[in-house]
């Protein structure tokens, strides 16, 4: 199990093409959080206190259901897992990049048939569902 933690500290910067958060939790301190563009709903001022958790030198929100929005582009393909960064997200399939965050990630290994479905989200493709390819 990954540590938990809780910090406080005001937004600073959001990149949600990136699914990146930066916060400024104390004097001359920054903090990096990643998670899927959808969970970044604050905006740089905000003070906020937030739960997260370590995986390798990335530190990520909690995974959680999306809200109910629309997405503008999805897609589902079959492919072969070609390399898993599961600290940072990221997963490559056939050659495409896709974001994912860790927990998406768990038991996804180089060699193994997955459909994915993903949906493009601020221009980057994120993992929306893995299912193992018979």
């Amino acid at each position: 199990m990954q540590d938990r933690f809780v910090s406080q500290g005001v937004v600073t910067a959001i990149d949600f093409s990136a699914g990146v958060a930066t916060l400024e939790v104390g004097e001359q301190q920054s903090l990096v959080l990643h998670a899927k563009p959808t969970a970044l709903i604050w905006i740089p001022g905000n003070v906020v206190a937030l739960e997260h958790r370590r995986y390798g030198d990335h530190e990520w929100l909690p995974l959680t259901e999306d809200p109910d929005i629309s997405v503008a582009s999805t897609a589902t393909f079959h492919g072969t897992v070609e390399r898993v960064d599961r600290t940072a997200g990221v997963l490559i399939v056939d050659g495409v990049k896709l974001r994912a965050h860790p927990e998406k990630l768990r038991g996804v290994m180089p060699g193994q048939r997955w459909i994915v479905s993903l949906e493009n989200l601020s221009g980057s493709d994120w993992v929306k569902e893995l299912m193992p390819a018979s």
